[in-house]
């Protein structure tokens, strides 16, 4: 028994963010293949699913090669479940990279912006590589707007990479204390 918000059309609703504002707020960003996921109940009985990465870069936070990433939401194997709105939708073999908040008490962490913080590494035909953002399912905030975000946001792999970067070096320049 799959266990839904009342409405499936509500989608979640966040805050819009580009990429810098995603390195800048999230914990840890990693790039890696999905090697597998598994969904449990946590502590407090509520359905989490534990993603395993097989980690090849980390951005933020501490480099780890294979990391498990507790997500809200998922199916047991009983059939039961939880849908959360706006949450990125993972699989096994997949390529992305997570700008993920700080873990909660119970090591369940939210993707930062919810889809947002979701990327799938792609290669094209030509074996260049691009980076896509879905965002089915989630409605964004801008200023005083609300409406659906674009569903597709698409980069070249190299040129995400850098603005990553570039971003991450700006974080770290306002996070360093001030020396008088």
């Amino acid at each position: 028994l799959l266990c839904v918000a009342p409405a499936l059309s509500v989608p979640g609703t966040a805050r819009r963010m580009e990429l810098e504002d995603l390195v800048r707020v999230c914990d840890l960003a990693v790039k890696g293949r999905v090697v597998s996921m598994r969904a449990v109940r946590d502590v407090r009985g509520r359905i989490v699913t534990e993603h395993v990465l097989h980690v090849r870069r980390t951005h933020v936070g501490l480099a780890s090669t294979l990391r498990t990433v507790r997500l809200p939401g998922g199916t047991l194997p009983d059939g039961t479940g939880l849908l959360v709105p706006g949450m990125p939708r993972l699989e096994v073999g997949q390529e992305c990279v997570l700008f993920l908040s700080s873990e909660d008490t119970q090591g369940t962490r939210m993707p930062v912006g919810l889809a947002q913080g979701a990327w799938r590494v792609t290669k094209t035909k030509e074996g260049l590589r691009r980076v896509m953002r879905a965002m089915d399912g989630l409605a964004v905030v801008d200023g005083a707007r609300v409406g659906e975000a674009e569903t597709h946001s698409q980069l070249d792999y190299a040129v995400f990479v850098a603005r990553v970067e570039a971003a991450k070096a700006l974080r770290s320049v306002v996070t360093q204390p001030v020396v008088k």
